[in-house]
């Protein structure tokens, strides 16, 4: 029955609900995990830069950072693909841009440009990770000035937190413009029905549906600024938003938009030119067209100058019947 149901649904929404699902799933069992093994007082021993408890917490991160590269990862590729079915949407609800052209212009940048700083984001990330795993697994970070004073770890644990604070704020841009993009179809599908000239395409259920999900996505980005302030308890918020949002109803919102897709393409997306028709004039013609052309003047030609050669031939015939009939009576 799901199978039947999802047979329905456009491939490139299927595709990215499933990749939503993965890297928020990979990105949840990571941050629980982490959560789970940092208690108040180890948060506290953090923030005294305790070199025992970093060079624990840095064997700890390098077991799990497959885990996290992995979900940043999914989580690229279901920004990617979330880019076709939204300029799909885009361009169906402008009606292949006769209408709101700015504001559909504006969500089809959006998308892309929330695909485009995700992917920056986490390869920065991606590399900070590196850099630092290999630091802490191969450089002498436990004795500097003198043997076992741990400095090292100190200045490797206060690096890769500055690193982390600003790729955070680069990272949050992704809950501002999912959230964008959620508010701007749902302003455009509930401006429809207020249009007489224009036919609805789509569900004004699910536009209401996605504002809702728009929301959380604040709540998510709130939690994951806020980190800073409180790590344990934004950090438990952080999973609970991001369970029920990115989970749950962000993927419903994609499958739900992948079902009308199917409905509206064929109405409103397919835009091919018809060799019939009243707009058979406007028509862009193909290479068979200019050379099925070319070959009909080419054999209209040749029979002319058929016609004329037969012409003068017979003009001649006549030319020389007078002369005879002349010659004859003089």
């Amino acid at each position: 029955m799901i199978l039947a149901s999802l047979s329905t649904v456009d491939t490139s929404c299927i595709v990215c609900a499933a990749l939503f699902f993965l890297a928020n799933l990979l990105s949840i069992i990571y941050r629980a995990l982490d959560y789970n093994q940092m208690s108040s007082e180890d948060y506290q021993t953090m923030l005294s830069l305790d070199p025992e408890f970093l060079q624990n917490a840095w064997t700890w991160r390098s077991k799990y950072v497959g885990l996290k590269t992995s979900a940043g990862m999914f989580n690229v590729l279901a920004w990617f693909t979330f880019v076709v079915p939204i300029l799909q949407t885009s361009w169906i609800l402008s009606k292949g841009g006769k209408r709101h052209l700015g504001t559909h212009i504006f969500l089809a940048a959006l998308v892309v440009a929330g695909s485009i700083i995700e992917s920056v984001s986490r390869l920065m990330i991606i590399g900070v990770d590196s850099v630092s795993h290999w630091m802490a697994s191969d450089f002498n970070l436990s004795s500097w000035n003198y043997r076992n004073d741990g400095i090292g770890w100190r200045v490797l644990e206060m690096v890769y937190e500055t690193c982390n604070g600003i790729i955070i704020w680069i990272d949050a841009f992704e809950w501002l413009a999912l959230s964008g993009v959620l508010i701007i179809i749902y302003a455009s599908v509930d401006s429809e029905k207020r249009e007489e000239s224009v036919s609805a395409t789509f569900n004004s259920t699910w536009a209401h549906f996605g504002v809702l999900v728009g929301t959380f996505c604040w709540f998510d980005f709130l939690a994951d600024v806020m980190r800073m302030e409180n790590l344990k308890m934004f950090q438990a918020w952080t999973i609970l938003f991001s369970a029920l949002n990115m989970l749950i109803l962000l993927p419903i919102w994609i499958l739900m938009l992948g079902k009308q897709l199917t409905e509206a393409k064929p109405v409103h997306y397919d835009m091919a030119p018809s060799r019939s028709g009243r707009n058979i004039g406007n028509t862009v013609p193909s290479e068979e067209d200019i050379d099925e052309y070319n070959s009909s003047q080419r054999e209209l030609l040749h029979r002319n100058n058929d016609n004329s050669h037969e012409s003068d031939d017979k003009s001649n015939d006549d030319g020389s019947q007078h002369s005879s009939t002349v010659f004859e009576i003089s």
